[in-house]
């Protein structure tokens, strides 16, 4: 009989521990919604750091341009303003002038003024030289642009054109351009 009460002692025992579980489960809950809005704020804020990763000009414009390097010129363009520089170029076939105006105007302005392009190319007497001959070079070589463009993916991604300035002639060499499909900075 003893056996059998202190059988039964140690269910009640151990059966009593199940509403013990039972009642910390909030707590435990509690616990996970914290550790998934930690997740979830990690997420964001690496959403964040890939957006601003992308380039030190990409809220202005939606353009990213350099002439850090010295003798090269390069900038990178967000899909939607490349379609409206093809427009511009559409509309204005045999106006190079028209073209160059609505160009610098709408992208350029201000893009490359803080860069201090004229230095570091070693081209131009300013910036304004640096973008005229940038957008000359452009229109120079319009057809390789529009073909990396249209094979290469390029109304989905950035559209990056490099070009050299030859220290000869004053003007700028074509140098590449290319679909930019990765979060490379370039």
């Amino acid at each position: 009989m003893k056996k059998l009460l202190s059988l039964l002692s140690v269910l009640t025992i151990s059966g009593s521990a199940i509403p013990t579980t039972i009642a910390a489960s909030p707590y435990q809950k509690e616990e996970t919604i914290k550790i998934s809005d930690i997740n979830y704020q990690q997420r964001n804020n690496l959403e964040n750091l890939k957006r601003n990763k992308r380039g030190f000009n990409d809220n202005r414009d939606e353009i990213e341009a350099t002439g850090r390097y010295k003798d090269t010129l390069y900038a990178s363009f967000r899909p939607t303003l490349f379609r409206e520089i093809t427009s511009h170029h559409n509309s204005n076939l045999w106006n190079y002038n028209r073209y160059k105006e609505l160009v610098r105007n709408r992208i350029f302005n201000g893009v490359w003024m803080d860069e201090g392009i004229h230095q570091h190319a070693g081209c131009c007497s300013n910036n304004d030289d640096a973008v005229d001959l940038f957008i000359k070079g452009m229109w120079n070589n319009w057809d390789r642009i529009m073909n990396d463009w249209n094979n290469n993916g390029g109304q989905t991604h950035r559209m990056r054109i490099v070009m050299k300035v030859n220290r000869n002639n004053g003007n700028v060499d074509f140098i590449s351009s290319n679909v930019r499909t990765d979060e490379r900075n370039y």
